[in-house]
C-alpha cells in the first residue's frame, strides 16, 4: 500500500496556521478530519516515528497525540506516547503512558520493560 501524504500535508498544513494551544482547542474537528484520511493507527505512528528519528519531535508529539484521540483502545498509541516522553526526559508523563498500555494490555512486556526502567 502506497503511503498516505495526504495526512502528512494536512498536518504540516495546521502545524504551520495553527499554535499547538490552538491544535489541543479544537481536537476534536481535527481529530473528525483525520478520520477522513486514516485507514488505522499504524499509519499515524509511522508518520509519528519518521519524525521522531529526524528529530522533529514537536511534529512527531502532535502526531502521536492524535492518534490517541483517533484511537484511544489501542495500546501502541499509548506506548509511541510513553516512547516520545522518555525521548523528551518527560519522566512522569511516560510513565502515565506506559500504565495506560498495561491497562489495555495487561502483560505488555515492553511497556512493563520501560516502567520498571523509569521507577
Amino acid at each position: 500500500e502506497r503511503y498516505n501524504h495526504k495526512r502528512a500535508a494536512y498536518l504540516l498544513k495546521i502545524k504551520k496556521e495553527n499554535n499547538y494551544n490552538v491544535i489541543r482547542k479544537d481536537s476534536t474537528n481535527l481529530a473528525d478530519i483525520w478520520k477522513t484520511l486514516v485507514k488505522n493507527s499504524a499509519e499515524i505512528n509511522s508518520l509519528g516515528y519518521v519524525w521522531m528519528a529526524a528529530g522533529e519531535t514537536d511534529k512527531a508529539m502532535l502526531a502521536f497525540q492524535l492518534n490517541a484521540m483517533l484511537f484511544p483502545k489501542e495500546a501502541s498509541v499509548y506506548d509511541s506516547l510513553g516512547e516520545i516522553n522518555l525521548k523528551l526526559n518527560n519522566k512522569e508523563a511516560a510513565k502515565k503512558y506506559y500504565n495506560k498500555v498495561i491497562g489495555l494490555q495487561p502483560g505488555n512486556e515492553n511497556a512493563e520493560q520501560m516502567l520498571r526502567r523509569l521507577n
